[in-house]
């Protein structure tokens, strides 16, 4: 890489990490259990690869400075391994799992609106008749077994969602 785009990526980095500066260094006596579990904290939770992001940020930009391209260019390889790691440790499984789809096309039905309607209308019957809740859905599907066998699988909360759904289309 040449120096200009090293320079802006680890400026970037700098920049986005600058808020590191409240993380306190990582050492403590032994036997102090307090501290102890403070770094351990900071640890599991990135803090402290967010602060080793912005440390490296800052001297790789500090290595370029000095003409040094070959260190700078460790720099920021360091740096962007450290802001993964840290941003890594906070992404729940749900965000994983939303990465890992493309977007919906804009503008048309989801492949499951026709079904999620048609259970709405159902359970609308059944609550009509007095049952509410789970046991409104599951006389639904008593009633239709083609509706049973497209939500199997589902769970309640799913099942839920897609009668909220299917109320609103």
């Amino acid at each position: 890489m040449d120096a200009d785009s090293i320079r802006d990526r680890l400026t970037r980095i700098a920049v986005f990490t600058a808020a590191s500066s409240g993380v306190n260094a990582l050492g403590y006596w032994l036997g102090d259990v307090a501290e102890e579990r403070r770094i351990e904290d900071d640890l599991g939770s990135g803090r402290a690869d967010w602060k080793g992001a912005h440390r490296a940020a800052k001297l790789g930009v500090e290595s370029l400075d000095a003409g040094n391209l070959k260190a700078a260019e460790e720099f920021a390889w360091i740096a962007v391994d450290h802001l993964l790691t840290a941003l890594n440790s906070r992404i729940e499984p749900a965000d994983l799992k939303f990465l890992s789809n493309s977007a919906a096309r804009r503008g048309r039905p989801s492949a499951t609106s026709d079904r999620n309607r048609r259970l709405a209308e159902a359970v609308a019957t059944q609550e009509a008749s007095g049952l509410r809740g789970k046991a409104a859905w599951q006389a639904a599907f008593a009633a239709d077994r083609s509706l049973e066998d497209a939500f199997c699988g589902l769970g309640p909360d799913a099942i839920a969602k897609a009668i909220q759904r299917g109320k609103s289309r």
